[in-house]
């Protein structure tokens, strides 16, 4: 892959600008230092930066450095070494340090990369080693002003560095806003600069054959619609780091447990879905496992599994993964590089430890929750960015009260739901369920996301076939945002059906609900009540702000399993009891994004006359 701005050839050491996809301009370091007597690198004056090392034998080249805060620089470095496993830190280290200009100093881990290059052959995408390996260190600062950095490598019990030298950081472009953070407003997101982050999206997990086309398709009509969320897993048939790899003969080839020389083609392709992601304004969580690697009763792939005794790992059974020394050693390993790998970006919303952690069958919440708090606590301090980290249960570690042990641990930055459905024998109450799950999980004090929501967990012809109309599609969408949620509630099924049946355009209409507002100042509270009118009953979730106000009035006689088509609801009047007095802008949105929205206004004082609308309808007040 390309680099952001592209790759230079080097030989030993020579650091290049990665210019994250932007064309932007920095000042000329020597310019601005006062000439060539200035450019001389010097240590920072904090000692605790360890200049008394032995110097590495880099040949460092190049001129010095100018980066936009919140844009990545790549080092690349091709030292030589001849180590047996570069994916262990025991045997060989090598990291950035990096001086920020208040003297502060921050440790970059960096990484063994190898490059690839991608062609579409007949529908399928086709990656080949494109070049040597290289050692490679993806460093974002977060501050301006001149910083110091330098390699600094431990081979074989052996530290040396090189020599320290400049790195200017300006103000960043316009349109970027740092990393995700929980805002003020403890129930939401927001940048490092303060803007809002509210996630629209779906789960996107997996490629189908076209790989990281499959992505760059996906994601350019979901950002086309307003949506800037994804989930990814590092499933064991596309991402994970460490699996079996098969040879042509259907034979193991390799385990990649603690080396994965055999699947650097996997980190390449994540590389360029985070490049297309950022090319289209995308934030991603990735999750770093699923619960069929390590289950043998629900989606089961543990035979596989490298960490298994059968193919020379060191667990007899799965659950041993929790408390085994060795299985925790390893994934510490590869939590360390997936740092060094992907922590610089800023299109990556957080770290997902699991997903649905309760199916590996193991339901003892106090085991659980010590894995969980030191692998959070663990990325915490890798991660020099600080990602958010969280998790998942099933719906039925839910009932068993493990996602409040879980999300109720310090290291876990926000909590999320996944509810389901499971066909016309057990029909799903969203607009019951949903906003109830979701108070209980804010009671914790932390975000809430609706991480997985559908009306069937079997599969997407069950899902269509309980909601043909796609009533229920939209109301997963709707319902919880009105119930004080982080974001939109995410679907699965995103290649099976929102690609083919191009729901696409259903997102936009929530992205323009939520369009510019400023949800710490607002203070959201949610609520809501069913009212009837002429023998014809609505349900109304309303999330109050000080200056905005989101309303969605569903068609009570219209739940996504009604057999029939609903009839159009008009001469509605709702009152709103608790608005306050005042002119008010209202916006009527249509779910669908079917049709065009429509600009009113209310007083405050009178009932809301709503507009016919079929199923659902929205409206967005802003207080004038």
């Amino acid at each position: 892959m390309q680099e952001r701005c592209g790759s230079v050839s080097v030989w030993l050491l020579l650091p290049v600008l990665a210019c994250s996809g932007r064309a932007s301009e920095v000042p000329d370091v020597a310019a601005d230092r006062g000439g060539e007597e200035a450019r001389t690198p010097v240590a920072p004056e904090d000692t605790s930066v360890r200049p008394d090392l032995p110097e590495c034998p880099f040949v460092v080249s190049g001129d010095d450095l100018g980066v936009r805060r919140w844009s990545t620089v790549t080092l690349r470095a091709d030292p030589g070494w001849q180590v047996g496993n570069p994916f262990d830190p025991a045997e060989v280290r090598v990291d950035g340090e990096f001086a920020a200009p208040d003297g502060s100093l921050r440790t970059v881990p960096g990484f063994y990369y190898q490059p690839f290059s991608r062609s579409l052959v007949d529908g399928t995408e086709v990656v080949t080693p494109a070049g040597d390996p290289d050692w490679r260190v993806r460093f974002t600062p977060r501050s301006d002003g001149v910083w110091h950095w330098r390699w600094v490598a431990t081979v074989d019990g052996v530290t040396c560095a090189t020599d320290w030298r400049f790195l200017l950081v300006v103000e960043p472009e316009a349109s970027d806003h740092g990393f995700v953070r929980v805002g003020k407003d403890a129930g939401y997101f927001a940048f490092d600069d303060g803007t809002r982050y509210f996630p629209v999206g779906e789960n996107m997990a997996w490629p189908d054959a076209r790989g990281t086309y499959a992505f760059d398709e996906w994601m350019e009509r979901l950002a086309a619609h307003g949506g800037n969320y994804v989930r990814i897993w590092m499933a064991s048939w596309s991402h994970a780091l460490e699996w079996v790899v098969y040879g042509p003969d259907g034979r193991v080839l390799a385990t990649t447990l603690g080396d994965y020389t055999h699947n650097m083609d996997r980190a390449w392709k994540l590389d360029r879905i985070f490049e297309s992601a950022h090319a289209h304004g995308i934030h991603i969580m990735l999750c770093l496992l699923h619960h069929g690697q390590f289950s043998e009763e629900v989606n089961p792939v543990w035979q596989w599994n490298p960490y298994s005794s059968r193919l020379g790992g060191p667990l007899k059974k799965p659950s041993e993964f929790f408390t085994n020394a060795s299985a925790r050693k390893l994934f510490e390993r590869r939590l360390r590089y997936m740092v060094a790998r992907w922590s610089h970006a800023t299109e990556l919303m957080a770290w997902e430890l699991w997903n649905e952690v309760d199916y590996t069958q193991v339901y003892d919440g106090a085991i659980l929750a010590e894995w969980h708090a030191h692998m959070a606590g663990l990325l915490h301090a890798l991660d020099p960015n600080d990602h958010l980290v969280t998790t998942s249960t099933s719906m039925v570690g839910s009932l068993l009260g493990l996602d409040e042990a879980l999300y109720s641990l310090p290291g876990m930055d926000f909590s999320q739901f996944h509810l389901y459905g499971s066909g016309t024998d057990l029909d799903l109450d969203l607009v019951s369920a949903i906003p109830g799950v979701a108070a209980g999980l804010a009671a914790l004090g932390k975000p809430v996301l609706a991480g997985e929501v559908g009306v069937d967990y079997r599969g997407p012809a069950e899902t269509l076939a309980v909601d043909p109309r796609l009533t229920g599609f939209r109301d997963i969408l709707w319902i919880p945002v009105l119930a004080g949620t982080a974001g939109t509630g995410m679907h699965w099924w995103w290649d099976s059906v929102v690609d083919p049946l191009d729901l696409y355009p259903q997102f936009a209409p929530v992205a323009q609900a939520v369009d510019g507002v400023d949800f710490a100042a607002e203070q959201f509270a949610p609520d809501s009540w069913t009212q009837e009118i002429d023998g014809r009953k609505v349900q109304v979730l309303r999330l109050s702000g000080k200056s905005v106000c989101l309303l969605w009035i569903k068609d009570a006689a219209d739940p996504y399993f009604a057999p029939l088509d609903p009839i159009p609801l008009g001469g509605l009047s709702l009152s709103l009891a608790g608005m306050s007095a005042g002119e008010w802008n209202v916006t009527w949105l249509d779910p669908p994004g079917e049709v065009e929205s429509t600009v009113g206004a209310w007083n405050g004082v009178d009932p809301l006359a709503v507009p016919t609308f079929v199923s659902s309808v929205v409206a967005r007040m802003d207080r004038k």
